[in-house]
Order: C-alpha cells, then sequence, then structure tokens
C-alpha cells in the first residue's frame, strides 16, 4: 500500500501563515491594552504576584501537600528572572506584604508568605482585577466569556500542562 503524500499548495500555506501571525499579534494587542488598563486600576507586577500569593493560600487549604511558592517558581510564574523577582519580592517584604523564610526543604531556597496585611492588599487586588476583567470582557456575552476562558486554559495547558505545574509546587 503506497503512502499518499498530500501537500498544501503554497497559497494555504501563506494563508495559514497570515492567520498565525494576526492570532499572534491580536495577542500582543489585547495583552498591551490589559496591561495599560490595569495601571488605571492600580494593578502593577507587585499586585499580579500578592494576588497569586492570595490564591495559592486559597488552594493549599485543600492541597497543603503543594507547599509554599518559592521566589524561583513565582519568577517562572511570571516569566522573569530570579533576580527581577527578587527585586521586586525585596521591596514587597520593605512594604510588609511578604515574608521570605528558608524552605524546610531545601535550605538554597526561599518560601514567599504573605503576612496578613498582604491578604488584606491581596483581596483588594482581586477586587481591582474582577472590575478590570468585568471592563476588558463587556464586550462578550456570558456564553463568550466562558468559551474565551476555556480556550485560553486550553492554550496554556498545551504550553506548560498542569502536571509540570504540580511539579513545580511540589519541588
Amino acid at each position: 500500500m503506497a503512502l499518499e503524500v498530500v501537500s498544501e499548495s503554497p497559497d494555504t500555506c501563506d494563508r495559514q501563515m497570515m492567520e498565525a501571525d494576526s492570532i499572534i499579534d491580536g495577542i500582543i494587542r489585547f495583552s498591551c491594552v490589559v496591561e495599560r488598563r490595569g495601571v488605571n486600576y492600580g494593578l502593577s507586577r507587585s499586585a499580579a504576584v500578592l494576588s497569586r500569593l492570595l490564591r495559592h493560600e486559597q488552594v493549599l487549604e485543600e492541597h497543603p501537600e503543594l507547599g509554599a511558592f518559592s521566589q524561583a517558581e513565582l519568577a517562572r510564574t511570571f516569566g522573569v528572572t530570579s533576580q527581577s523577582m527578587g527585586e521586586m519580592l525585596v521591596k514587597m517584604e520593605r512594604e510588609g506584604d511578604i515574608a521570605r523564610k528558608p524552605s524546610p526543604h531545601d535550605s538554597r531556597s526561599l518560601e514567599v508568605h504573605l503576612t496578613d496585611k498582604g491578604r488584606a492588599h491581596g483581596r483588594q487586588i482581586i477586587k481591582q482585577q474582577s472590575l478590570l476583567a468585568d471592563h476588558v470582557l463587556s464586550g462578550l456575552s456570558q456564553r463568550e466569556r466562558l468559551q474565551l476562558g476555556a480556550l485560553v486554559n486550553k492554550l496554556n495547558e498545551s504550553l506548560v500542562p498542569s502536571s509540570v505545574w504540580r511539579r513545580l509546587a511540589a519541588e
């Protein structure tokens, strides 16, 4: 049995590349707009870290085996260097939002914990994030919002499988 080779015409390949470029361009533009509008809602990278830590604490209530975030895990989560994350965490620690403590599992690693002040600040940030999400997604119906959420989760899963997140959390 001969293997049938299917080749796409150059027009099809060009069209697919243009569609992919258009999607990536749209994602980048959307990301920039959301980031700029987020500033109007008092949201910054450190605000995102606080809200992430607060949400992680909520997950830990049911899954304590995941443990606290390390500085390195936060850096990977936010796509920055460990040094950049360290500089941000120093400022957050000075402001009283977090405390860094040596990991009981790895003496080379610091765990990042919210303080009471950081939890209160994190709750305010989550409210602001919710207001921003309502603003940004106002042009979508409830059904479209759910579809978008499912698609974003699918893309995230294809880029970094949940098994990797679980492994990172367990380190």
